[in-house]
């Protein structure tokens, strides 16, 4: 894209950014960024979270966890934005316990569907979305750890501006390796 003059939009300067917004540094440990802060909107649209999983285990510090158990919780307890629906793709062969604890975290946030399928990412995600009611939709990784509060509002500012389709996260290793 360019501006009227015919000059690449990242020419603009410093001074302004897309559309015109005055950008804000904002830094975090291990993590420089430059986002812009438009007005909130109105009424924050509904988001719906999919994320595919089996249930499966992994060494995590030493702990045995179970991905999407770990990946609920941060999501519940690090996040801010207030309309959040979280589907959940679980395999036929996930465990009950672990359904019934994801329903014990999520409450009424929470929606099992239940996929017989062999693994097949883009099905599961495929099946997620179609039962979700979101305005907008953001498809998470069970290996997935929420750190930053406001991630999702930062996502919506940018999918809801026009002529955005998509926006992605920056994801982080533990020592800060992208």
């Amino acid at each position: 894209r360019r501006d009227p003059a015919g000059r690449p939009r990242a020419a603009l300067g410093p001074t302004r950014g897309r559309a015109g917004r005055r950008p804000r540094g904002g830094q975090e440990p291990r993590q420089r960024r430059l986002h812009h802060q438009p007005p909130p909107p109105a009424r924050p649209p509904p988001v719906s979270i999919v994320i595919p999983t089996g249930g499966g285990r992994r060494d995590v510090h030493g702990e045995l966890v179970t991905l999407v158990i770990r990946c609920v919780e941060s999501i519940v307890g690090v996040s801010t934005y207030p309309d959040v629906e979280i589907v959940v793709v679980a395999d036929t062969t996930t465990p009950s316990r672990v359904l019934d604890k994801l329903r014990s975290i999520g409450g009424d946030r929470i929606v099992i569907v239940e996929y017989a399928g062999s693994f097949n990412f883009a099905d599961k995600i495929n099946e997620g979305v179609l039962v979700s009611t979101g305005e907008h939709v953001l498809m998470l990784n069970d290996d997935i750890e929420v750190v930053t509060p406001e991630w999702i509002e930062r996502m919506v500012m940018y999918s809801s501006s026009p002529g955005i389709g998509a926006v992605g996260a920056k994801l982080l290793y533990e020592d800060g390796r992208i």
